[in-house]
């Protein structure tokens, strides 16, 4: 399968360039709202930035002057793209040219707050403000030294309160108390080890908000894990590289050619396309044939979670909405994998849907005709009775709740009138997926598990390094774990209130 260079070389050549029209959008924001919160926007969105918490429609309506668009080319409305962060939804009435990106008219665009504004108060550290490219430290870092201190003056330049750049600082020296445990990269092949750092930080747990002590985990971790390799493994090798403008499947870095996962606590379950990118590239590299069971994973499994959206157009609910993949994927493999007896063939059969042409108007169909036969509570109780869903959190985890634990058809009927008063068609097309997805794993994993390990196993050599914080005990916690030698399973959907957010995953178990 090559060497680490050559993994490593086959990844690099992977990265994708920006588009034009972001960074374009990216200038026209900094001189919009300086200081503001900018992130590059996912497929299917035009902005991902932060927004005045107490008017952020009105925000939205003056950028989108400055930026050349008139009020009335276009509507906007409180949607549910993200489950973490507010959301709203922009349709243009016309073809518009969005610094340079041909926008379509009669398709809802995602607009996403930047910075979660709920609980009680704002994050300071936001999501992606940490990371490599953001601290402008993408290249190699030959010596622990030349690291550290290029991670404390970009931290420094970057933050501006000082407790958040003390706590930042406090960190990077932490990790570095580390002993090296190993003289050669290669000793770490097929590793499962636990590193314990023990360091007084027990003053920042009240001065760091939690949100931040998550985002800094997750995002500062890829810098705080090169830091800690150096420690681990010395520095006779090429050192450190983060890879420019990263976009790699599987890697966040390389450690003298050691290609490196990073994950925050418990770790983020991957999406496939990851891991179809790494098999098809393995087995096209290293020219080995997959056997009969392994060609049936991916065929059967991985290539359809990747493949490219073909959910029917939607007319009535979800009008003007751009196909969804992970929609179409996830009814492609309930379809093909779970039984007559499962909960997704038992709501198909209740409701009629057309299970081969389905899109996801249908779905919000299916429960407006329950209401009006009179069977919504009783097929609603069997279908969550058979998925074991029992409650949602999320954002509208109190509508989902209601119509879940509703103990009469008029109790499911007030729910469901209440979810859709609201449009919130997505959180009843994510109850039906979420709890299909749920049988799909079952069924996935005892048919399938130990080939989808076995060939995952054969296509990857990349560690994955779990960073977890216990600040109110002093610990830093670093766990490796090796892909080569580890068991692979098929998560769910992510969701019922925010199943659009990540397709349906695979995770070392």
């Amino acid at each position: 399968m090559g060497t680490f260079n050559d993994i490593r070389a086959r990844f690099e050549m992977a990265i994708n360039e920006v588009a034009k029209w972001k960074e374009s959008m990216q200038t026209a924001y900094n001189g919009f709202k300086q200081g503001g919160r900018w992130i590059e926007p996912k497929t299917g969105e035009i902005m991902r930035c932060e927004f005045d918490p107490e008017e952020p429609e009105n925000d939205i309506a003056d950028f989108l002057m400055l930026s050349g668009i008139k009020a009335d080319d276009y509507s906007i409305e409180p949607a549910n793209y993200s489950g973490k962060f507010d959301s709203w939804g922009v349709t243009f009435n016309k073809p518009i040219s969005f610094y340079g990106k041909d926008i379509k008219p009669n398709v809802a665009y995602a607009v996403i707050n930047a910075v979660d504004f709920s609980g009680k108060g704002p994050q300071i550290i936001g999501d992606k403000d940490l990371t490599p490219d953001k601290l402008g430290l993408p290249g190699t870092f030959q010596s622990q030294t030349a690291l550290i201190d290029s991670a404390k003056a970009s931290i420094s330049r970057t933050i501006t309160q000082p407790d958040y750049i003390e706590f930042c600082h406090k960190l990077i020296d932490a990790v570095a108390t580390q002993k090296e445990s190993f003289n050669d990269v290669s000793k770490i092949e097929g590793i499962k080890q636990e590193f314990i750092i023990n360091y007084d930080l027990n003053e920042y747990a009240d001065k760091i908000d939690a949100k931040s002590i998550k985002t800094i985990e997750k995002d500062f971790g890829e810098i705080l894990g090169g830091i800690f390799m150096f420690s681990l493994i010395g520095e006779d090798g090429s050192g450190v590289t983060f890879p420019q403008e990263s976009n790699l499947k599987l890697v966040d870095f390389f450690f003298d050619g050691l290609a490196i996962s990073s994950k925050a606590g418990k770790g983020a379950k991957a999406s496939s396309s990851g891991y179809v990118a790494a098999i098809e590239s393995a087995i096209k590299q290293a020219n080995w044939q997959p056997t009969v069971e392994e060609l049936d994973v991916l065929d059967k499994l991985l290539r359809p979670l990747v493949a490219k959206p073909s959910e029917p157009d939607n007319s009535i609910f979800l009008k003007g909405s751009r196909s969804s993949g992970t929609f179409s994927n996830s009814v492609r493999l309930f379809n093909a994998h779970l039984d007559s007896k499962s909960a997704w063939s038992y709501w198909i059969d209740e409701t009629r849907m057309p299970a081969g042409n389905l899109n996801r108007d249908a779905i919000v169909q299916s429960f407006i005709d329950l209401k009006e036969n009179g069977k919504l509570n009783k097929t609603i109780s069997n279908f969550t009775r058979m998925t074991n869903i029992k409650s949602s959190g999320g954002k509208n985890g109190k509508l989902v709740n209601a119509l879940i634990k509703a103990r009469n058809e008029k109790q499911s009927v007030q729910a469901l009138n209440d979810i859709l008063d609201q449009g919130l068609y997505d959180i009843l097309i994510g109850l039906i997926l979420y709890g299909a997805s749920k049988e799909l794993q079952v069924v996935i994993n005892n048919q399938y598990g130990d080939a989808l390990t076995s060939i995952i196993n054969k296509s990857t050599t990349v560690k994955q390094l779990y960073l977890d914080f216990k600040i109110k005990k002093d610990q830093i916690k670093f766990t490796i774990k090796a892909m080569e030698n580890s068991n692979f399973k098929l998560g769910t959907l992510n969701g019922i209130d925010s199943w659009k957010t990540k397709a349906i995953s695979i995770y070392m178990a």
